[in-house]
């Protein structure tokens, strides 16, 4: 199956950037090559979009997650054609609560 976009929330963009400020600020790591990489992993589920875990162990709730590194980006399928990227999260932050997922 093959979808046909893939749709970013401002809060999951929010944390793309934030991240990116960090790893500037703190250590010699590229933010650009770590962007590269999160992004060519979601782009991943373009083709492949049930490649992500059930996320929080409930397929109920039709969230999936897909791990990048220390990151864990949380998405669902929205509608058959676009996939919506809800919450990206570094492993340092802990645990994800359901309220946080906008």
């Amino acid at each position: 199956m093959s979808v046909a976009r893939i749709e970013w929330t401002q809060n999951a963009l929010d944390a793309v950037r934030e991240h990116a400020c960090w790893l500037r600020n703190n250590t010699t790591n590229s933010p650009s090559s770590w962007i590269e990489t999160l992004f060519g992993r979601v782009e991943s589920l373009r083709e492949f979009p049930a490649m992500g875990a059930p996320w929080n162990r409930s397929a109920a709730s039709g969230l999936r997650q897909l791990v990048v590194g220390r990151h864990v980006v949380i998405y669902r399928l929205v509608e058959k054609r676009t996939i919506q990227i809800l919450v990206v999260r570094h492993h340092a932050q802990g645990p994800l609560e359901a309220d946080e997922i906008g």
